[in-house]
């Protein structure tokens, strides 16, 4: 039994090291590259290194931009939410479209503050905010369904949606 696992092992690692080594090409063609096409690749690369991080650093910023808007919509604005929404003049809405569509703050951290104004209630408590919650699940309801069934986009509750 231990030799036949022996044997076993050890073939196992030959095939297992037969693979890892045989890539497609030998150490002479890697040697053969050119050297300014290199040069060019890298500087492609690192352009985009720097581009990645530039984003992270600027994402940073509008993240903590979003979190701030939604501090102070839960804390100022949200007990008023179910009257003043309808009413383009006054400031009633959380502006907070742009930053969910984004991905920048997610509709699972709106809830949470949203639950925490409300003292952790969904359906009771302040109208404002179980309108605030209603309408944040409706949204990412139909964005569900809109992945599932695109053709759903834009057509009347009416219509029939399946595939």
């Amino acid at each position: 039994m231990t030799k036949q696992r022996r044997s076993f092992f050890a073939e196992f690692k030959r095939e297992a090291a037969g693979l890892v080594l045989d890539q497609g090409y030998s150490h002479i063609e890697a040697s053969r590259l050119d050297r300014h096409l290199y040069k060019a690749r890298n500087l492609v690369e690192c352009f985009f290194h720097k581009l990645k991080q530039f984003r992270r650093i600027a994402t940073r910023r509008r993240k903590a931009v979003a979190l701030e808007r939604l501090q102070c919509f839960a804390a100022e604005q949200l007990d008023d939410y179910d009257r003043q929404r309808d009413f383009p003049i006054q400031p009633g809405t959380s502006q907070l479209s742009a930053y969910l569509a984004a991905g920048v703050i997610s509709p699972r951290e709106c809830l949470h503050a949203a639950r925490r104004s409300n003292q952790g209630e969904f359906e009771t408590g302040n109208a404002g905010a179980v309108t605030w919650i209603n309408e944040l699940l409706w949204r990412e309801f139909y964005k569900h369904i809109q992945a599932g069934y695109p053709q759903s986009a834009g057509s009347g509750a009416s219509r029939d949606i399946r595939p």
